[in-house]
């Protein structure tokens, strides 16, 4: 075993590849697959999860043998869709997901409830208006005519009827907002008398606002885009200006058709995706600098040789690593694809895409994007310079003497050429 890792070792360690020979059709094909996803994200857009959308997520296992086909036809009659229901860790085991997007699904005939019991223990103050949303818990805000109430008095009046009802002031006197809790419970006791015939038991059950899910949508895509600046502030830093672009256009380039896959496959997007894409952005920059490191130390070692040939050799020293590290890290995750059920499922599909996108991108994208960022870099130097004397005709600008104004790459270049010329003469 260890001599056939020792030999796949060695092989890996003598390849020569020329990678940058298919950097324009590689780049063509992403580029291609990213304006897609864009595409299928407004046409198609993600399966947002609860997280996301508001609602609740119930978890049953039921004590007898349930039919997924029974079950969805059951909950049909109460109006939600058949792809609501999911089965976990298969058929036969009677757990079922059932998903309820509509957040405002089990208050039906909550309002005439509570019209009732505020009527009933305030006869003097008739109900003019109520409106209701659905955050978790049921509220609803009363406008009611006479005394004005003390909001602490009515939540006390109303919990003989609702368990655990509170109120809190409205906007004015005459206002006052009640919350009713237990509305997941509602929700279980209409599950229950529709599949009165089976038994089950109630797992766990989440409920997410909606206004709550919306803010954790944005905050989720503002946490990517704060993490792609901060690296691409950490890139330029750490190596040189036509660095940065090159990995910031990889990890774009991973997130954006790990997005694609979820879109395609209409696979849940929540709070554990985003976690995933953030660990992706880890993972992809970590093999991206790798390369970058091996890449700035060769260029010291082999001053003479060109970009292109620096890049493959930096990129085949660094195989059998980038090898290892992904196919250990694929064995791993894909464990948790097989037998991680339905809670990790997501995660672990978006982390397979994020190393194989990852991998693919370190060295068909970020590494021969820097030839291009090199060759451009100049040009825009130039461009962007400041002139000290408006009538100097060198492009470069000039300084008072008349010299011209070099970039710091130009500045590299010639060092470098000094340094050639030294050893030559030498």
């Amino acid at each position: 075993m260890f001599d056939l890792i020792d030999r796949a070792k060695n092989w890996l360690d003598a390849l020569e590849i020329d990678f940058c020979r298919w950097r324009y059709i590689a780049m063509g094909i992403s580029g291609a697959l990213v304006v897609l996803t864009m595409i299928a994200f407004v046409a198609i857009g993600p399966n947002w999860g609860t997280d996301f959308t508001g609602g609740t997520e119930i978890h049953l296992k039921f004590d007898d043998h349930m039919e997924i086909s029974d079950l969805r036809q059951g909950l049909r009659q109460l109006g939600l869709a058949d792809d609501a229901v999911q089965a976990v860790n298969g058929s036969e085991s009677g757990e079922f997901i059932i998903r309820i997007a509509d957040p405002t699904f089990g208050m039906e005939g909550l309002e005439d409830e509570l019209r009732k019991a505020f009527t009933e223990a305030y006869p003097k103050n008739p109900i003019t208006t109520i409106s209701g949303t659905a955050e978790v818990t049921a509220r609803f805000v009363v406008d009611y005519e006479g005394d004005t109430l003390q909001y602490a008095e009515v939540g006390k009046q109303l919990q003989s009827t609702f368990p655990g009802a509170s109120a809190a002031p409205g906007k004015s006197d005459q206002e006052v907002a009640i919350s009713l809790p237990g509305l997941a419970e509602r929700i279980q006791h209409r599950i229950e008398a529709q599949l009165g015939q089976h038994t089950f038991q109630v797992l766990s059950t989440d409920s997410v606002g909606p206004k709550v899910g919306a803010e954790l949508r944005r905050n989720g895509f503002v946490s990517l885009a704060a993490t792609l600046a901060l690296i691409l502030v950490y890139i330029a830093f750490r190596f040189d200006l036509e660095y940065a672009p090159g990995a910031i256009l990889a990890l774009f380039h991973d997130v954006t058709l790990t997005v694609g896959v979820f879109i395609v496959f209409q696979l849940d997007f929540n709070l554990p995706t985003v976690g995933a894409l953030l660990t992706i952005l880890g993972y992809s920059i970590n093999d991206t600098i790798i390369i970058y490191d091996r890449i700035r130390e060769n260029r010291s070692k082999f001053r003479r040789t060109d970009t292109i040939t620096l890049i493959n050799k930096s990129i085949s020293e660094t195989l059998t690593r980038t090898v290892a590290t992904s196919g250990t890290t694929l064995m791993a995750i894909i464990t948790f694809l097989i037998w991680g059920g339905p809670v990790l499922r997501d995660f672990a599909v978006a982390m397979t895409c994020g190393v194989v996108f990852g991998t693919y991108s370190t060295v068909y994208i970020a590494s021969p994007l820097i030839i291009i960022f090199e060759d451009i870099k100049p040009h825009l130097t130039r461009l962007l310079a400041v002139r000290d004397d408006d009538d100097d005709e060198s492009p470069f600008g000039g300084d008072d003497d008349g010299a011209p104004i070099l970039t710091e790459s130009e500045k590299r270049r010639r060092a470098r050429a000094d340094a050639d010329k030294r050893e030559t003469t030498g």
